[in-house]
């Protein structure tokens, strides 16, 4: 049996759209690369492989920080999954550590609005891979990018993020990267949307920050996207559940105002913005919303 492909099947985050709307970390030390693929071709080279001995990935489906994403199919099961292997070039033992940590923090998380991890595991050769749900729908910045997001349904898809926030912070987990290109969103046969957030690789847990003697994440380290990260977070501080409130902050704005509350040409001048300047109060009349647009 060959299976079909769902229509609208998106995982990865959606392309930056500028070079300030990519991750930022302090941390340039990636340290010796474990055996990996041989060029810079490789987050191709493996497509038509069968991975780990179960996954034939069968085609890319983009790449984050650390990451590349593929669709893959569980070649015992039948079924269609997301694979997301971690890059050559990132692959010191801090970054082995982190995407572990990434595996492990979303494998606690169930709820209907988290992406769902499925397995995790490292290949004979020293590849760290994990796998989720192959999720249906497009990010948040691409219906941004259609004028065909009222009042209404942002409220409703900003609910659904809510929950899934408030229930990682009920378990002392921070995203730590929120922004539109983390929510994606399904629209069923009955015109509801469904909000999953992805991407936990940037994701801290409050109560442990130290694993086998060495820390995950260090005072002085900055993780984010810059356009939409909490000022402790610019400046490389310790971040609680108050840097998701404020990074879904700036994508609610962008999202009813129709532009991000900070912008410049230069990364340092817009971290420099997210730390000492007020948000302009450029948000139009559609912001004011009665009790009836929010049901």
């Amino acid at each position: 049996m060959t299976p079909s492909t769902p229509p609208g099947t998106v995982f990865a985050p959606a392309a930056a759209e500028s070079s300030l709307d990519t991750e930022t970390s302090g941390d340039t030390g990636f340290g010796q690369d474990i055996a990996d693929f041989p060029d810079t071709s490789a987050s191709t080279q493996i497509i038509g492989q069968v991975f780990a001995d179960k996954y034939e990935v069968l085609e890319k489906l983009g790449e984050g920080g650390v990451g590349t994403v593929y669709k893959a199919r569980h070649v015992h099961l039948d079924k269609f999954v997301a694979l997301k292997v971690l890059r050559a070039e990132r692959a010191s033992s801090d970054a082995v550590r982190r995407f572990q940590h990434e595996a492990k923090v979303v494998s606690s998380l169930l709820h209907p609005n988290i992406v769902n991890v499925q397995d995790f595991g490292i290949t004979q050769s020293g590849k760290p891979y994990m796998v989720m749900d192959l999720l249906e729908g497009v990010p948040l910045s691409t219906l941004q990018k259609s004028g065909k997001l009222s009042v209404q349904r942002l409220a409703r898809i900003f609910r659904q993020v809510c929950d899934a926030l408030a229930y990682a912070h009920d378990k002392s987990i921070v995203h730590r990267d929120i922004k539109p290109g983390n929510i994606l969103i399904f629209t069923d046969e009955d015109g509801l949307d469904h909000v999953t957030v992805v991407d936990f690789g940037l994701a801290k847990i409050l109560s442990s920050t130290e694993q086998e003697g060495g820390q995950l994440t260090r005072t002085g380290d900055v993780f984010g996207t810059p356009s939409y990260m909490s000022p402790e977070q610019c400046l490389g501080r310790l971040v609680d559940s108050r840097a998701d409130i404020y990074s879904l902050g700036c994508v609610m704005y962008e999202a009813y105002a129709g532009e991000l509350p900070f912008r410049s040409e230069s990364v340092f001048e817009l971290v420099a913005k997210q730390i000492s300047e007020t948000p302009p109060k450029s948000i139009t009349a559609r912001l004011y919303l009665t009790d009836s647009s929010l049901k």
